[in-house]
């Protein structure tokens, strides 16, 4: 087949994601707790005719402008939030915005001249990437990373041709990724335009007066793309500056760095480290680096033939720039384990956002380039000599990775160290029993070979296949003669590694927190007030205004806190999503330690909940409720299986004691406060 239609991408990418074209929704506890409440509120305000600006809902109120999770002004959220309930919406927008990567990843790639099945392999490297599948349970992952490639594309074809049309392009997709919320991947795609802006000259040896005029052409572009946008970028803006900024050094800024093994592990093996919650305190958190933010895994296919192409082109130039890019892209990556790291972080831009492992996203777009070329140089003479020693190698970097991982995780005391009661429900979720949790000692250590076996038996098999086909010359002849059967190859690894690492899954219950949870049915009854609990955002599907548990926390004391195996879950609730604006909170608050430890409630806490006009208070299974006094009553409590399935999982939330929430409210004798006034030594 010479032709390699564009709908294949439509086909691959709803086999990704099977249930939802059988009507299933998103779910899991991110899903359900955080982004589907904001989902509801903005739906709601959509529906009585106004974009909302501030949430009243949330906490003591929030701009909404400055939300990522929100983006009132992205056009694909203003029109799928008012056709649809809001639990489709984000369902239907994810899988929209994945197969809308894949699209423009294909266009870039036809726009730098591969080939039709080279650019559709770019199409499926691209949207199924290890970013993709570790963030689909954050809805701004797919929504501004999909605009990378096409901004991409707008750049090169202007560089190319002069086109204004295309100059409109490139600032027309800058503009609506910057409306999609979150800035730290449109900082990325910035950096990716500069870069590649630079490395045109070089490519084409275009005369250097040409070159500046559409060198400044670009940074015209990025300008005009900030002014479209400003009704979302100035409030985040103002937002920044005014926030409370504290914590947010050194330390916060390296926060999820890649480490360099973690990275090689990642890439040939992800499910290695990747996938089983019982590495998690010893393997990622000495490292201070997450699993859910480091992934770059974008096939073993994918990299052989990435390498093959940049081997068999090294005279071409433009391999020689994807292979620059990736170069670059990938140490960015790596973050603190960069040398001259802090250096960069003083530089406008990069001191601004952490998590540089998000970095790979943009490394997955030139691994997936590079792999097109290589698909498209197959019929090399000395293929099977090729597999075989790409096989050879990948299995030795694969053994030494995997040793010095190990050897760095026994050197830590967690590795001996039973799970803390607090991941109990994670370890659920991904398998484990409630019967193993209780009777079985589960470290590292001893669950040692069950780690290597799960982690390393595909990958290792997938490289003893290559190995096998490279020593025989008529099946490479025959996958040389036949792309489409690589690029399918290709879908199904991404798609499996998808299917095992995706923090969401997919369920035909209705998301409609307000009637299904008795808890939240019983709180309904008096919306007047906020409430204090450790169910997140959760009461805001509901229409209760409640704080969120996550607050501007000391990250290095947090980290310090994954460690330890006490029983208890961290009181400090630093945020999974590292949002570079500041949160409105801090760890002394309502929603952050009184929501998790209510038993400790004090004159000081019943007088803030006075001053913020909340009198309810929610405790579960493992936060003890608060004991009775003058200025707290207790209300009753309630078994909610419901509400424990949507706040931790729906495995974990049928574990003993997790669906019993406890209610406490203000004694009538304590009003709340409805306005305050503070006496002022000097008016002014």
């Amino acid at each position: 087949m010479k032709h390699a239609p564009a709908w294949l991408l439509l086909l691959v990418v709803l086999a990704w994601y099977w249930p939802v074209p059988l009507g299933a929704r998103a779910s899991g506890p991110a899903v359900d707790t955080h982004a589907l409440p904001l989902a509801s509120w903005f739906s709601q305000a959509l529906s009585e005719g106004r974009v909302p600006e501030w949430n009243s809902l949330d906490g003591t109120g929030t701009p909404a402008t400055a939300t990522s999770e929100i983006a009132p002004y992205y056009l694909p959220h203003q029109l799928a939030y008012r056709l649809l309930s809001p639990a489709t919406a984000w369902t239907v927008l994810l899988v929209l915005h994945t197969l809308a990567a894949a699209v423009f990843a294909r266009l870039c790639a036809v726009g730098f001249g591969l080939g039709p099945w080279a650019s559709l392999l770019v199409g499926v490297v691209f949207a199924g990437q290890g970013f993709f599948v570790t963030g689909a349970d954050r809805g701004w992952v797919a929504a501004t990373a999909c605009w990378l490639p096409l901004a991409v594309w707008a750049a090169w074809k202007w560089l190319e041709t002069g086109s204004s049309s295309r100059l409109l392009g490139l600032a027309a997709v800058l503009g609506i990724q910057l409306t999609a919320g979150h800035f730290q991947v449109a900082w990325m795609t910035l950096v990716t335009v500069a870069m590649v802006t630079i490395g045109h000259r070089m490519v084409t040896r275009t005369a250097w007066p040409t070159a500046a005029i559409r060198g400044g052409g670009v940074v015209l572009a990025a300008a005009f793309a900030a002014t479209l946008s400003a009704a979302q970028l100035v409030p985040s803006a103002e937002l920044a500056t005014i926030g409370d900024t504290r914590g947010r050094g050194d330390a916060f800024l390296g926060s999820d760095s890649t480490p360099p093994w973690h990275l090689v592990a990642g890439q040939l093996a992800p499910t290695l480290t990747h996938h089983d919650p019982l590495w998690l305190r010893s393997a990622w958190t000495p490292w201070k680096a997450s699993p859910s933010e480091t992934l770059g895994y974008v096939g073993l296919l994918t990299i052989g033939m990435a390498v093959l192409g940049l081997i068999t082109s090294r005279t071409d130039r433009r391999c020689r720039l994807w292979g620059g890019l990736l170069l670059g892209s990938l140490a960015l990556s790596i973050g603190r384990h960069l040398p001259g790291f802090t250096w960069l972080t003083s530089l406008p831009g990069f001191g601004w956002f952490p998590a540089p492992g998000r970095w790979s996203v943009v490394a997955g777009l030139w691994w997936a380039m590079l792999a097109g070329r290589g698909l498209e140089r197959l019929e090399t003479p000395r293929i099977g000599d090729w597999c075989q020693r790409f096989s050879l190698s990948a299995a030795i970097v694969l053994a030494v990775t995997t040793w010095a991982i190990v050897s760095a995780a026994a050197d830590t005391e967690a590795f001996f160290d039973g799970p803390a009661t607090s991941s109990h429900g994670l370890l659920v979720e991904h398998g484990y029993t409630p019967a193993e949790l209780m009777m079985r000692s589960l470290t590292p250590a001893t669950e040692m070979i069950r780690l290597l076996v799960g982690g390393l038996a595909m990958p290792v098999l997938a490289l003893a296949l290559l190995a096998a086909v490279g020593m025989s010359g008529w099946p490479i002849r025959h996958l040389a003669a036949r792309p489409g059967l690589i690029v399918f190859l290709v879908s199904v690894d991404l798609g499996g590694v998808g299917l095992l690492l995706r923090p969401v899954t997919f369920t035909w219950d209705s998301y409609d927190p307000a009637t299904s949870s008795l808890v939240l049915e019983r709180l309904g009854l008096d919306r007047g007030s906020r409430l204090v609990s450790p169910l997140g955002r959760l009461p805001m599907a509901a229409g209760l205004a409640s704080f969120p548990n996550t607050a501007l926390a000391d990250i290095n004391h947090d980290w310090t806190a994954q460690i330890h195996s006490d029983g208890t879950r961290s009181l400090y609730g630093w945020p999974r999503d590292l949002w570079p604006l500041p949160p409105p909170s801090r760890n002394d608050t309502l929603g952050v330690l009184l929501s998790r430890q209510a038993s400790r409630l004090d004159d000081a806490d019943t007088a803030l909940m006075q001053w913020t006009g909340t009198n309810r208070l929610v405790s579960d299974s493992q936060s003890p409720p608060p004991p009775s006094s003058d200025a707290i009553r207790p209300a009753g409590s309630l078994e909610d299986t419901r509400l424990s399935e949507l706040q931790h999982g729906r495995r974990a939330g049928h574990l003993p004691g997790a669906s019993t929430y406890t209610l406490s409210h203000l004694d009538h004798r304590r009003p709340v406060s409805r306005a305050w006034f503070i006496p002022l030594d000097t008016p002014t």
